[in-house]
């Protein structure tokens, strides 16, 4: 869904129309509240000398793996603040977890799993009712789904999907 189509859907909802600004700036806010339940990952390749914190990315929140460029797993770094250290000069291939980034059109998609697109527009409805009256039920309600439904998506993407071994005891 694009924040139009995600717009539209709230505005059907509340069977008002929502100013675009509003949309935009309330789906913003939503993508911000999912933050790392996102589950968005990236990579950048860093050649480095050895022994110097390098930068990698200002919406870095942990880093999964690395690998030196020779697709091997490495373990001889150190992880702070952004930045990372290696023992050894050499390029490396780092994929880490980020926050997603905000729309900045209402023709953009947000960058997030399809699955949290029916959460925005429910985050989108609050939003517009706790605007109109911050007492409203109907508003907290809403937030209250809102938040139920992104823990259940996040734990839907989240899961791993390999068989389980069961220990059984005769």
């Amino acid at each position: 869904m694009t924040g139009r189509e995600i717009l539209e859907a709230a505005s059907s909802f509340v069977d008002e129309e929502i100013d675009e600004a509003d949309g935009l700036y309330a789906i913003n806010s939503a993508i911000a509240e999912i933050g790392d339940m996102a589950l968005i990952y990236d990579n950048i390749t860093i050649t480095t000398k050895g022994d110097r914190w390098e930068f990698v990315a200002d919406d870095l929140l942990s880093i999964v793996e690395i690998e030196d460029n020779h697709g091997n797993l490495i373990q001889n770094y150190r992880e702070r603040n952004g930045q990372v250290k290696f023992v050894y000069p050499g390029r490396y291939n780092i994929w880490y977890r980020r926050l997603p980034r905000p729309i900045e059109s209402l023709d953009d998609t947000p960058e997030l799993h399809a699955a949290y697109h029916p959460c925005l527009v429910t985050y989108l409805a609050y939003w517009f009712k706790k605007k109109d009256d911050d007492e409203n039920p109907d508003a907290n309600f809403l937030y209250e789904k809102f938040t139920v439904d992104v823990r259940r998506v996040f734990s839907q993407i989240n899961r791993k999907r390999t068989p389980v071994k069961v220990r059984v005891v005769r």
